[in-house]
């Protein structure tokens, strides 16, 4: 793997930053089976997916995310450092979610997968808690739209890790945080299915939802 310190002087902090989450996403495939080179193969997946979303997780339970992330100029005017906390979170949990769900066990990665789900908790509580230092955006136009829907993808890929401990108050502040972004219109494209995702995800999570973007999405996709 290429050392994120050598990258980070010649890539921007938010390609850096997508460079990460998809090898977390590539990596995050991982199932319940061995792969046919055997389990060294998959302890390195798990190593180097781990490796990645580490950090993440890791400030986000601390409440720290938001403010050990490089902001420098450039990001300020094109206000990427808003989304930052939203795009790393929803990314990184996508990717690590189906990992996730397979839930904790005796073995090494099993107790190791107890470690992520207990982070992965965090991370959702902290980025939804508007009390939180790592309280992250969901309302402004555009982007926030983005990662909310990869946020939900994870919710609806380990629902018995991401929703079903959290507390009826932790609930209702992730359930707050997706409705919100509803007031962000998507454009007639690709970006349909991210409002359909979030909607999707309400659906399985509380049985309530906004079908009409579901139905678009599905209906100009069709066209």
């Amino acid at each position: 793997m290429p050392d994120p310190a050598l990258l980070s002087r010649y890539l921007p902090c938010h390609l850096l930053l997508k460079w990460a989450v998809l090898v977390v996403m590539l990596v995050g495939v991982v199932s319940a089976a061995e792969p046919a080179s055997g389990a060294a193969d998959r302890a390195y997946q798990v190593q180097a997916m781990t490796r990645i979303a580490r950090p993440v997780l890791e400030s986000l339970a601390a409440g720290r995310l938001k403010a050990s992330i490089p902001d420098p100029e450039w990001s300020k005017t094109n206000k990427r450092s808003a989304y930052v906390v939203l795009e790393a979170t929803g990314r990184t949990l996508s990717g690590l979610a189906p990992w996730l769900a397979l839930g904790p066990d005796a073995t090494p990665e099993g107790v190791q997968r107890a470690e992520f789900i207990a982070l992965a908790q965090k991370a959702v509580i902290s980025i939804t808690d508007p009390n939180s230092p790592d309280f992250a955006d969901f309302t402004s136009p555009g982007q926030p739209l983005v990662d909310a829907a990869f946020l939900a993808y994870a919710l609806v890929r380990a629902p018995q890790q991401l929703w079903e401990p959290l507390t009826a108050p932790q609930r209702a502040n992730l359930v707050a945080a997706l409705i919100q972004t509803r007031n962000i219109k998507p454009g007639r494209n690709n970006w349909l299915l991210f409002s359909a995702m979030v909607e999707a995800a309400l659906w399985t999570l509380t049985g309530e939802a906004d079908p009409k973007p579901i139905e678009t999405a599905i209906n100009q996709h069709m066209e």
